[in-house]
């Protein structure tokens, strides 16, 4: 091989090492949600007992983290709409509310989801 050669094949493989990992830098979020899907579904799906164990886990999983985020929803309205009262700012008041009926709103389709998730 003449050193011309090598040194084409090395900058092909740094080019093709480059792109891999600036496609993982891109997707990271992606990957890292997949990953942690996997890791958590995998002991239920072993274990389970029947069928509908693993839905009924799932759903549970799902309900209770979409009630957590209507209430930080919740609590972030509320926190902005009593500081738009410290303030005196009427912007601040009505985000506030807004995020604050977004959240119960959000609350509330996870409180209701189990009934259309069955």
């Amino acid at each position: 091989m003449t050193k011309n050669t090598e040194k084409n094949m090395i900058d092909m493989v740094k080019d093709k090492v480059q792109k891999v990992s600036a496609y993982l830098y891109k997707n990271k979020t992606a990957i890292a949600t997949i990953m942690w899907v996997v890791l958590l579904i995998t002991p239920q799906i072993i274990f389970a007992d029947n069928g509908d164990s693993e839905w009924k886990w799932l759903t549970d999983i799902i309900t209770k983290w979409i009630k957590r985020v209507g209430g930080l929803f919740m609590l972030i309205g509320a926190v902005e709409f009593g500081l738009g009262w410290k303030d005196n700012r009427a912007d601040d008041k009505v985000q506030g509310v807004r995020i604050l009926i977004a959240g119960v709103i959000v609350y509330g389709v996870g409180f209701s989801a189990k009934t259309f998730l069955k």
